[in-house]
């Protein structure tokens, strides 16, 4: 019976909160919980860097942030550099970088 009334893209339940659903807009990923209706910026793309997409871990500990690669905005191969990054939901620091990898869509 509730409804999330926002637009975006890549929208994703918590895995460990049934209230809360991720989603991207306007690079930024935004966390909003539909019981008090509460809407966070929880992490902004950089301007060089903008935002693909993001899964949630199964835990619910971590987002990994997948950026868009292009160089020179040139839409090619040779210009292709996919990066992701691992970011801590509890308190929004950055782990890992992932460079140059193979990204896998994939349903639960």
């Amino acid at each position: 019976g509730k409804r999330l009334l926002d637009s975006g893209t890549n929208f994703i339940w918590s895995p460990t909160d049934n209230d809360l659903v991720s989603y991207l807009k306007d690079n930024k990923i935004v966390f909003k919980n539909l019981d008090s209706n509460e809407k966070t910026d929880f992490y902004r793309g950089q301007e060089d860097k903008e935002i693909n997409d993001f899964r949630w871990n199964p835990t619910g500990e971590f987002l990994v942030i997948n950026f868009n690669g292009q160089f020179l905005n040139i839409d090619s191969k040779a210009t292709w550099r996919p990066t992701s990054i691992l970011v801590s939901v509890h308190d929004k620091r950055e782990s890992k970088v992932f460079e140059r990898h193979n990204v896998y869509d994939s349903w639960k």
